[in-house]
């Protein structure tokens, strides 16, 4: 699994694809078909949280949603 900080031009749409398999035996999540499905507009610095999340490599016991939080 990897990360980079940056994944696109500042103030432009993000532009990268970011796949990740969250168990060898279960389904790959692809974030910007759920992002474009959304019609969500994010940036590279919007994504920070993100990738924070990814670099912990703690894929299976944590999780992170792209969006608004309802409580």
């Amino acid at each position: 699994m990897w990360a980079v900080k940056h994944v696109g031009p500042s103030g432009k749409p993000v532009q990268a694809a970011l796949l990740l398999n969250y168990a060898p035996s279960g389904p790959s999540r692809l974030l910007p078909v759920v992002v474009e499905q959304e019609r969500r507009q994010l940036s590279a610095f919007d994504m920070q949280p993100f990738l924070d999340f990814v670099k912990r490599g703690n894929l299976q016991t944590e999780f992170f949603s792209v969006g608004p939080t309802y409580v």
